[in-house]
């Protein structure tokens, strides 16, 4: 549960080195660097190099961690009241 960063300069698509290699099953892994306890060795996780194309489409899909977790939930606007125009108009008539 710890953050970690990263930085690489990919020169190839995860889908380029599907191709590449013949290897339909290809992810470009990384693994822990820190030496931080029990289970280090199976922390791993996989990262998928796309165009900025696809990435843009991913990304305007995404919703904010905000608007997810802490915004509050849309309300429908408010239905207007009865019109009872006519009844108080002829209540002061009176």
């Amino acid at each position: 549960g710890t953050p970690t960063s990263l930085w690489f300069t990919p020169k190839y698509t995860t889908k380029q080195m599907k191709e590449e290699t013949g290897d339909p099953n290809f992810d470009y892994e990384i693994s822990c660097d820190q030496m931080c306890g029990n289970g280090h060795y199976g922390m791993r996780g996989v990262i998928k190099v796309v165009t900025q194309a696809e990435f843009d489409a991913w990304m305007a899909g995404q919703k904010s961690a905000y608007a997810t977790n802490y915004a509050p939930a849309e309300t429908p606007a408010p239905v207007p009241a009865a019109d009872t125009t006519h009844k108080v108009a002829a209540l002061v008539k009176k």
